[in-house]
Order: structure tokens, then sequence, then C-alpha cells
């Protein structure tokens, strides 16, 4: 009997892990969000188990609790500094993926590197400086964003000065599905780890 109790709670518990896994690839979004898991030091990895490929790629790290206990503020607490060492971490492999890339190669260092492949909708992953402003100028008809007021089809009557240009390059990013990571000092003040390698004539 006690044998059968125990079945029907386990058969219970991975019905209950599959909707929670069913609720949590509708409610997350793409892009930059990130799983953060709580719960019993036995449940975590069978729950984990049960994630589609999709979800076990956003998982960010884990923390023991009584779910019983738990407040969502007391949740945000226990995640925050697992987010944290994510964010570092993740931002540390990142600068050493592009570093790492040879000239030609799936990277781009510097505004004007960015730039061009920002206009390519060719950035994966941007790596922005975690402070400071770069103003500079966008094209009213078409977006594309430059260093100077000049160069856009359209001609120059069609820019108009922007505060961040950085800012601007990150929300371009995230509009072509591209992610975005702060950083503390990635290369050429600006990178990109990019989808495809700019040709030639793009990079000059």
């Amino acid at each position: 009997e006690s044998h059968r109790v125990n079945d029907r709670i386990a058969e219970l518990t991975h019905h209950h892990f599959h909707d929670t896994a069913g609720i949590l690839a509708q409610a997350i979004r793409p892009g930059q969000e990130r799983l953060v898991v709580g719960g019993h030091a036995d449940t975590i990895p069978q729950f984990l188990a049960l994630l589609p490929p999709d979800l076990r790629d956003r998982f960010a790290g884990s923390f023991l609790a009584d779910t019983s206990t738990m407040t969502p503020a007391r949740v945000r607490a226990l995640a925050a500094p697992i987010i944290r060492d994510w964010v570092q971490k993740s931002g540390q492999q990142l600068i050493t993926r592009i570093r790492q890339e040879p000239p030609g190669g799936l990277a781009a260092t510097g505004l004007a590197a960015c730039l061009t492949a920002v206009r390519r909708r060719a950035v994966h992953t941007l790596a922005v400086p975690a402070q400071g402003v770069v103003p500079g100028f966008a094209c009213r008809r078409c977006g594309a964003l430059g260093m100077t007021g000049t160069g856009c089809a359209h001609g120059d009557s069609a820019a108009f000065a922007v505060p961040d240009l950085i800012e601007e390059i990150a929300a371009s990013t995230l509009h072509d599905g591209g992610q975005v990571q702060a950083v503390p000092d990635p290369p050429g003040g600006i990178a990109a780890y990019l989808r495809f390698p700019l040709s030639r004539s793009d990079s000059t």
C-alpha cells in the first residue's frame, strides 16, 4: 500500500511539473529572460529534467527553499544573487568569445563596426558598456544610425540627433531578435558577436 501511494504521489508530481513547464514556456518571452528554480533538493532535478531544451538553456541556477513558506519578496531575494552571478559569468564568456574570433570572423568591435553589423541585422549578442553615453544621429526615414548626420542615402536633411547612440544600437539589436548584455569593459568600447561574418566591403 505504501509503495502504491508513493507511486501515485510521484505521478501527480510529474503532472504538476509538466503543467508548470508548459506555463513557463508560454510566459517566458524570447530574448533576455532567465529561469531560476526554487524548491526541495530532491525535486529540483526532477523538474529540470522535464523542461524542454529551450527552457533548459535559460536555466541560470536554483536555490533550496520550503515552498510552503515562500513569499514573492523572499523568492526575489534568493534569486537576485543567482541572476547577478549568471550575468557576470555570461558577460565574461561573451567577451572571451569575441576576443577569440579571428579577423573577418563572427566579431565586431568598436562603434563603427557595430553600427555596420546592426545595419546588416547581423548582431547575435551585443556587448555594451555598463556606463557612458555616446551622442549620434538617426535617419527619420529609414532609421539608419550613424556617428555623424551624413552618409545616409536619404540625405543630411533626414538626419536628427539622438542623445545616446549606444542605446539606439541596443534597441535595434533587440528589435531584430538579438540579445544585449552590459559588461564592464567591452573591446573597443562596444562589441558584438555576430550571426554571420561581415563582408570586407561592409567593414570598410
